[in-house]
């Protein structure tokens, strides 16, 4: 997909996002894992081994409360426990914060940073689409034969990027 150049940009996109979107993904399984914490807590001091907030998927409690609240995230709701159960109004107001948060909230920042990072790597189409192709480039260089190629040559110059150029201008501008 390096090879062309509406999809080189695509691969920087999307490897801009999956980067762009690590803290928000912690953030996000800290909070399904409390949410789920707090009904598998819930669910534990109900006597007897009959679920109320929490559906059954894999039979371990713990696990069952984390899917539960991973699908209640993604918008898939099972009231059933909810009419029942014991601690009806605090598992509802759990479950409401819950869902407003991840739905809402947690959503509307992803949807942001995703827009934020398309917006950057827009603005650098040109550049990814050819750093994606010397990179197609520098994957497939074990195939040419080097001393073959520059027989004769007296002088090979090879160019790779500087990072902190910038900085290191600024550092000597300063020195003067």
């Amino acid at each position: 997909m390096r090879l062309f150049k509406n999809t080189a940009y695509f691969l920087t996109l999307i490897s801009s996002t999956i980067y762009d979107v690590r803290i928000f993904s912690l953030m996000l399984m800290i909070i399904i894992f409390a949410f789920a914490n707090f009904f598998y807590v819930l669910n534990d001091n109900v006597k007897g081994e009959e679920f109320y907030y929490v559906g059954t998927f894999v039979g371990n409690k713990a696990v069952d409360a984390l899917i539960s609240t991973y699908l209640a995230g993604l918008g898939e709701f099972d009231f059933d426990g909810y009419k029942s159960g014991p601690n009806v109004y605090v598992a509802w107001t759990f479950f409401l914060m819950g869902t407003f948060l991840v739905l809402v909230v947690f959503m509307n920042m992803l949807i942001a940073i995703m827009g934020d990072t398309f917006a950057n790597v827009q603005e650098i189409q040109d550049q990814a689409c050819l750093r994606e192709q010397c990179a197609l480039i520098g994957d497939f260089l074990y195939l040419l034969d080097m001393q073959q190629l520059f027989k004769g040559k007296k002088y090979i110059i090879l160019l790779t990027p500087v990072e902190a150029v910038e900085e290191e201008v600024a550092d000597l501008s300063s020195e003067f």
